[in-house]
């Protein structure tokens, strides 16, 4: 999916972007809590995925 295109006239055309739902981050760490992940679990993983 492209973030901006770019027209004839050399211009960039941006998507309408939906505000983010604060209450998103807030559930997906009570849920990552429920499973027992802590943020060094995710701070290993993502440090793991950077590396390969």
């Amino acid at each position: 999916m492209a973030l901006a295109k770019r027209t004839s006239k050399n211009q960039l055309t941006l998507p309408n972007v939906t505000p983010v739902n604060p209450g998103g981050a807030f559930a997906v760490r009570a849920r990552l809590a429920e499973m027992g992940i802590s943020d060094v679990d995710v701070a290993e993983a993502v440090s793991w995925a950077r590396r390969v």
